[in-house]
């Protein structure tokens, strides 16, 4: 496992984004959901998320699978490591690729990537920092910070966290643009 520095995938790479589960969480996600839609078309993209957002998720044109464990804390890192054991099997040996953990301060993100054993991480994870601007930033407690674009100057151009997720993932899209997922009411619903 390794820190992700827009290496190449290569063809149908596997790709898993580490979600909480919080509502906003998932929604500033989106422009980086769809930019990685974008930058690897032919990818199988699956959200680690929560049953509070799955109904979004399920919905979700630029997502393949999701998985909703966020609620499980560290007892889905056996979930997740059954989980990479299936899809190695099904792919000749082949398991995941990146792992981007956008939920870095939740304490069991580092048993679910050790679970995944990917080939390269974007975010907080059990190896060292890394040595370019974009590792560290991807690991800076202080997003909040108005001293964060001074600090990373040339690499963001604000402190947005829809910019940060993009940028730490090497991903290039519109990040100002969020667009969830809908479906009209079914006819028959009373409650909708």
């Amino acid at each position: 496992m390794r820190r992700f520095q827009d290496d190449p995938l290569g063809p149908r790479p596997r790709i898993v984004v580490l979600g909480a589960p919080k509502l906003g969480n998932y929604v500033v996600l989106q422009p980086l959901l769809r930019g990685l839609r974008q930058k690897y078309p032919d990818a199988r993209l699956t959200y680690v998320g929560s049953w509070r957002t799955w109904e979004l998720e399920r919905l979700n044109p630029w997502i393949d699978a999701s998985l909703p464990l966020a609620e499980q804390g560290r007892g889905a890192r056996e979930t997740l490591a059954q989980w990479r054991w299936n899809l190695e099997r099904e792919s000749d040996g082949r398991g995941v690729d990146l792992v981007i953990n956008a939920d870095g301060h939740a304490p069991h993100t580092f048993a679910w990537i050790t679970a995944l054993a990917p080939r390269f991480v974007v975010g907080a994870a059990p190896l060292p920092p890394g040595g370019h601007p974009l590792h560290a930033l991807a690991q800076d407690p202080h997003w909040s910070s108005p001293e964060l674009v001074r600090r990373y100057a040339g690499w963001i151009g604000s402190n947005s966290i829809r910019e940060l997720h993009c940028r730490v993932a090497w991903v290039d899209t519109d990040f100002e643009r969020v667009e969830l997922p809908w479906e009209p009411p079914r006819p028959d619903c009373r409650r909708c």
